[in-house]
Order: structure tokens, then sequence, then C-alpha cells
């Protein structure tokens, strides 16, 4: 949320419950993913109103929707019971998907993507199997370091984070991450007299415990 200007908030926070996502991230100059993020973060939601509207278009159970909007009760599809003729397969069965088939475009184990996320960053991921990814740097890191501990978080140390080599990745625990996306906003100098802060109360901690 740190992109976000006090204007645009307020405006998110009035007029998201409201309209359709994608023309109020139009008018703030955002996202529609990104929208969704902040909605989630400042747990905002859509009205009932809003929702049962035929501007909504999404069908909830038990609400009175426009008859455009869904199938009738008994409603029976113009192609029950039909089978497609030998002429029309013969066409067709080329193009058709067999038992089994994966598309072309089907990725194959250690295959790499990149994967931008709501905030900008980009990473790396690759494919372990069918449907099963994992970031690179988390591989990266376990090879020379073994398995990621629970609760462990893998960062980049420097601002590139399409640069999983081993030198620019570290460990830190949940709390330390969540710190770490917070003071990022201000600048470095801030940045490094919050750090210098809370380094100073974890040795006051320890001393006390100790005394």
């Amino acid at each position: 949320m740190r992109n976000w200007t006090d204007q645009q908030l307020e405006v998110f926070k009035e007029k998201y419950p409201h309209i359709r996502t994608d023309i109020l991230a139009a008018e703030l100059g955002k996202s529609t993913e990104a929208l969704y993020v902040a909605a989630a973060r400042l747990n905002i939601k859509k009205t009932t109103e809003y929702l049962q509207s035929a501007e909504c278009g999404i069908f909830i159970k038990g609400s009175k929707k426009p008859s455009w909007t869904c199938y009738k009760k008994g409603h029976i599809p113009a192609n029950k019971g039909k089978k497609m003729t030998p002429e029309v397969y013969e066409k067709a069965k080329n193009t058709m998907f067999k038992s089994g088939q994966l598309p072309k475009n089907t990725l194959y184990d250690g295959a790499e993507t990149i994967r931008t996320e709501p905030n900008g960053k980009q990473y790396y991921w690759v494919r372990i199997s069918q449907a099963v990814w994992r970031p690179k740097s988390h591989i990266e890191w376990e090879k020379v370091n073994g398995p990621i501990p629970k609760g462990g978080v893998i960062r980049h140390i420097s601002p590139n984070t399409l640069d999983d080599s081993h030198g620019n990745l570290m460990l830190i625990t949940k709390a330390q991450n969540m710190q770490e996306n917070t003071i990022h906003r201000y600048p470095e100098e801030i940045k490094t007299t919050i750090m210098a802060i809370t380094k100073l109360k974890k040795i006051i901690k320890k001393h006390e415990k100790q005394n």
C-alpha cells in the first residue's frame, strides 16, 4: 500500500463497495489486482446491494437476479441428448484433445518463468512437476543450506529480485520480513535509524532478561 496516496485511499474506501472494480481501477490508475489486494488488506467488501445488482452480474444463491444472468429452472440445453454426426466428427477430430494430452505450450520440469507480484517486483519460479512450482530463490538457498526451517522467509539482499545467486539471499523470520516490508517505504537514512533502534531494543531486552 506504500504506493497509494491518501487521496487514492479515500476514494478507494468510499467507492470500492459500490461499483465495478475495473471501473474504479481505471479511475485510480491502478490494476484490478492491486485493488483486490488492497480490499483484502483493509477488509473492505462489496455491499450486498451491489452484489445483487445487474451491474455486478454475479449469481448469488437466494437473491433475485435479472432473468438474463442465469438459466431459468427447468431449462433444457439445445444440444441435450444429441450426438455429433460422423461428418462433423471427421472435421473436428484433429483439433480435439485426447485423454492425457497436454497443450503444446506446456512447460517441462525445470522450466523457469518470471512472475510479477502486485507490488511490481519480479521473481523467478521453477516447475517441479505438473502444476507444482517453487520460487527459484528457495531452491538455490536449499542447495547450500538444506530445507528452509518452518517460519523462515527467503529474501533478496539487493533490490534485484531476479538475482537468485546464493550471495544475494538471506534467511529471516516472518516477523523480520514484515518489519523489512514496512520500513522499505522510508528514505535510506530513516531505514538505517529504524534498524539501529530495533537492534538496540533487542540488546536492552536481552540485558534485562539476564539481570
